[in-house]
């Protein structure tokens, strides 16, 4: 059985800045929460998938001991760039998830527990809790995986956080990069739960239920998608959002002065802005 979209993990240098670009692009930006560890993030939330905006404590006050793995690998990420740095797909049983990677020879240390106080819109505080299991393909790379599972989902997922200025509805493909893309289409298809819908050489698309992962060379991308991306290991490059009104998005935009492109009809917004990573938003 395939597994859905959670969230991406999207790490920047300055988390302040990171929010502000993302409340510019029209997107309702949650609280800031912080981690017992010290990482610090917000949320963005669609029905049913999530970014989390991602960043470490300030200059010269480290992470608190002892640290998890997914902390730990935003710090390292962060200590050489910024961008996208970790797919997250739902689970329903992040010991079984974990059992399975083992099994699967892809899992990575022990499945973590944690929880931390939320606050609803009327301001009254609530708790989620969280278990994650991580996998790692092998070879070299440059993103983390992990699976999630909420132990609260009532008390996360909330339609008033879900409704965004610019009309966008929800987070609908992960785009990644590599040399040698057939190369992860094991891992990929174990990780997923999904046999690839293709398997070119230089192209793999996972799918489950309207959601795509997408694992292609650097000169695919480029063909398909119409954006630029470096050679080399596997990285995450892109996502991409279904958006209800196209126009209006442009014009939203422009409004704030956030350059794009357009290729094949849809928007592309760039890593210059975009802190590391190309946001596609086509319309339904």
């Amino acid at each position: 059985m395939g597994r859905a979209l959670d969230h991406i993990v999207v790490a920047g240098h300055d988390l302040t800045a990171l929010r502000d670009f993302y409340h510019r692009m029209g997107f309702q930006v949650g609280r800031r929460n912080l981690h017992p560890w010290g990482t610090e993030n917000h949320i963005i939330q669609f029905d049913g998938v999530f970014l989390e905006l991602i960043g470490l404590p300030p200059e010269g006050q480290g992470l608190a001991k002892p640290t998890p793995y997914f902390a730990a690998f935003v710090r390292d990420y962060l200590a050489k760039r910024q961008g996208l740095a970790m797919l997250v797909l739902a689970s329903q049983n992040a010991m079984a998830d974990h059992d399975a990677f083992r099994a699967q020879e892809i899992g990575y240390g022990e499945v973590f527990h944690f929880s931390r106080q939320a606050v609803r819109p009327d301001g009254q505080p609530i708790n989620v809790a969280f278990s994650l299991a991580f996998a790692r393909p092998h070879g070299s790379i440059n993103c983390g995986f992990f699976t999630c599972q909420q132990h609260f989902p009532e008390n996360f997922w909330n339609p008033a956080f879900q409704t965004h200025e610019n009309g966008v509805l929800s987070l609908t493909e992960v785009i990644f990069a590599a040399d040698e893309a057939h190369q992860h289409s094991v891992f990929m298809a174990e990780f997923t739960g999904n046999k690839p819908l293709a398997a070119e050489a230089g192209h793999s698309i996972y799918e489950h239920e309207g959601q795509r992962v997408i694992v292609a060379h650097s000169d695919i991308l480029l063909q398909n998608y119409g954006i630029a991306v470096e050679s080399g290991p596997l990285h995450m490059v892109a996502l991409g959002f279904a958006v209800r009104d196209l126009a209006a998005f442009k014009v939203h935009l422009q409004a704030q002065n956030i350059d794009y492109s357009m290729c094949q009809g849809r928007v592309i917004v760039g890593p210059a802005q975009a802190f590391g990573a190309f946001l596609i938003f086509a319309q339904i």
